[in-house]
């Protein structure tokens, strides 16, 4: 009999017995980490500063524990590990029905202005494939994904760097355009989520006012469109948009063209 390995992250097959006379048959025994897609291995997961939960699931052939390798006030796991009813024997080149378990991870807000980041361990019953890592890291920052985050040469890592939204007219449009307003894009795990202006010539929505959004939908991207009055100023001018979730907030420089 041969056994067959599908190891975390890697389609791994390695022959670690010998086949009997007329013995076909092999036993495979799998281990990975997955999100939402069972066919898509992770190797980490990563939360914003706001977020206070995720999960992943494991997908193993064999029983499991986690091991309470962090130490870390920031983040808790809860999990059940499962011992499958039984080992399904196969032809090679086909694989077992593999048993899914969730571990949930709580998080507190990254107030802190730096990445941090642990990692977990698994450990299967099946020694040839032994522990596991998962690493977890939590930003210090929202997730913004419009205007993106500019980082400076020398920052390496998402603790440094600014938001700015360029490219407005003095007609508080977007160059080019007559009518397409800027906007900005964000997704937010809190249902108390705010954004403010610094100035009255530029004007955010209420929650409410979203089309088809009562407010800042948790774990929904938000496309929030800006109104800008007229710069009759001669000059460019600057106003700072504030996202808060949570405890954590992030400004977001708004420049606006003259004439």
């Amino acid at each position: 009999m041969r056994t067959f390995i599908l190891g975390a992250l890697a389609t791994l097959a390695v022959a670690t017995g010998l086949t009997s006379c007329g013995d076909s048959s092999y036993e495979n025994h799998t281990f990975y980490y997955f999100r939402n897609t069972p066919s898509v291995y992770i190797s980490d997961i990563v939360a914003y500063a706001d977020q206070t939960a995720d999960s992943c699931f494991v997908a193993t052939t064999d029983t499991w524990t986690l091991n309470k390798s962090y130490d870390e006030e920031w983040l808790s796991v809860s999990y059940k590990g499962q011992t499958p009813p039984f080992t399904q024997k196969i032809a090679a080149g086909n694989w077992q029905v593999l048993y899914s378990n969730r571990i949930d991870l709580k998080l507190q807000p990254n107030t802190t202005g730096k990445t941090r980041h642990t990692n977990i361990t698994v450990t299967s019953e099946f020694g040839k494939i032994g522990t596991t890592p998962l690493y977890i890291l939590q930003y210090p920052l929202l997730n913004i994904d419009y205007p993106a985050l500019e980082k400076g040469p020398n920052d390496k890592v998402v603790d440094n760097g600014t938001f700015t939204l360029k490219n407005i007219s003095a007609d508080g449009y977007v160059v080019g355009s007559k009518n397409v307003k800027p906007y900005v894009s964000f997704t937010v795990y809190s249902t108390n989520a705010t954004l403010t202006s610094s100035e009255s010539w530029l004007k955010v929505p209420e929650p409410g006012n979203l089309v088809g959004t009562p407010a800042y939908t948790p774990c929904k991207v938000q496309n929030v469109e800006l109104t800008l009055e007229k710069n009759t100023t001669g000059s460019a001018r600057t106003a700072q948009l504030t996202l808060t979730s949570n405890g954590v907030s992030n400004k977001i420089t708004v420049i606006q063209n003259a004439n």
